[in-house]
């Protein structure tokens, strides 16, 4: 199957509310809370290239929009 993935966006008043899901190689539960750290990457993705700030970035945007970011499994 190839990669994909399924953005969903729903106006809940005073916010917008996003969610982004896939299906990748999963995001282990221990690593969670330092997922949007600055270059940090999850501890399964072994020899996949990536420079760990993505999802830092993702973070630093939604933050400035006056926003927040989490990362949940099943959403």
């Amino acid at each position: 199957c190839p990669d994909t993935a399924t953005i969903f966006c729903e106006d809940r008043g005073d916010i917008w509310a996003l969610a982004v899901s896939d299906n990748g190689i999963g995001i282990p539960e221990s690593d969670r809370e330092r997922l949007f750290g600055r270059f940090e990457r999850g501890s399964n993705t072994g020899s996949i290239s990536g420079s760990g700030l993505g999802l830092h970035i993702v973070k630093e945007i939604v933050q400035g929009h006056g926003g927040t970011v989490v990362c949940e499994r099943g959403v």
